[in-house]
């Protein structure tokens, strides 16, 4: 799960293909399979590092039960905050 995606699943798909063709892989070659897996892998590395500050941070923050627009404002900076650390 990505914290801060909105792209579909077609689209990271998309993005993920036409990396794998900018680095010179030819469709349907066991090198673009292989370049496929490894950017899918280093996507999904990359979330689990965003979860796992995401997690971090909310931790540090105490608990999340704040009163109405408090609590809103502050998961809004949440949700924003791990696309600073890219």
């Amino acid at each position: 799960m990505a914290l801060g995606a909105c792209a579909s699943p077609a689209e990271i798909a998309q993005r993920e293909w036409a990396t794998c063709q900018g680095y010179g892989f030819q469709p349907g070659s066991q090198a673009m399979s292989q370049c496929l897996m490894t950017v899918d892998q280093q996507r999904q590395n990359r979330d689990a590092l965003d979860a796992a500050v995401w997690n971090a941070h909310v931790y540090s923050m105490g608990s999340p039960a704040l009163p109405g627009a408090a609590q809103s404002e502050a998961l809004g900076q949440m949700w924003a905050w791990p696309n600073w650390v890219r």
